[in-house]
């Protein structure tokens, strides 16, 4: 019954045609809402896979990071160029954390740049500070920004936390503190440099490159029912 495949053949054309438009939409609205902000720890690490990690545990007490040089892979660029791993103070991971100065921490006012090697999906960094949330600034070289969360660190009652995720690379981050008062050290700076931080967009362009031959036979044996 010629008929009833032709009505089926253009039922299934509809609706490749539709659904491919609802793809390309929900994927344009991910581009442009593409940048997610995390309020603790747990939940970022939830949402990005096999993160770069930096405790700086690896590397003595007292070591120096000089200004503007890399340091397994980042650069670290900072308005103190005495960059310093210590011990003096509580980390997440513990022994290490980042500083700056004599004092080995970073005063109210400084900031810190990381320049990645590779193009980057996802940022997070812990604050040792004896503050209660919004204190830091992220921003990334695209706009992306978030201010820090209270997140204590496991056993005491200081500590926060600032990360993002975002489907666009980003290849830099600056911390800046917004806090007058409370100098600060950094630990477990964390990133992902690869588009698996937030694969959403990515698998919405397979899903609609698969749509396009499916319309497309769809519009064949519509022509073809024509011709017969």
């Amino acid at each position: 019954m010629p008929h009833k495949r032709r009505k089926l053949n253009t039922k299934l054309f509809q609706s490749s045609v539709l659904l491919f438009v609802l793809v390309m939409g929900s994927l344009c609205g991910a581009a442009k809402a593409s940048e997610f902000s995390y309020q603790n720890r747990a939940d970022f690490g939830a949402a990005v896979a096999n993160p770069t990690i930096e405790n700086f545990d690896g590397v003595p007490d007292q070591t120096t990071i000089a200004n503007g040089t890399s340091f397994d892979g980042v650069v670290y660029s900072s308005s103190d160029p005495d960059l310093v791993v210590t011990n003096l103070f509580v980390a997440l991971s513990p022994d290490n954390t980042l500083g700056t100065g004599a004092n080995q921490y970073f005063l109210p006012g400084d900031s810190l740049t990381l320049t990645f090697q590779d193009p980057t999906y996802a940022f997070g960094v812990s604050f040792n500070a004896l503050a209660t949330g919004a204190d830091y600034l992220i921003t990334t070289n695209t706009g992306d920004t978030t201010t820090s969360f209270y997140d204590p660190f496991p056993g005491i009652q200081t500590g926060e936390f600032a990360g993002l995720t975002d489907t666009n690379a980003f290849t830099s981050v600056t911390i800046s503190s917004l806090n007058s008062n409370q100098p600060f050290t950094l630990d477990d700076v964390t990133y992902v440099s690869r588009a698996s931080a937030v694969p959403e967009g990515d698998s919405l362009l397979i899903l609609a490159g698969g749509l396009l031959p499916l319309a497309a036979l769809g519009y064949r044996g519509r022509l073809q029912n024509r011709l017969c």
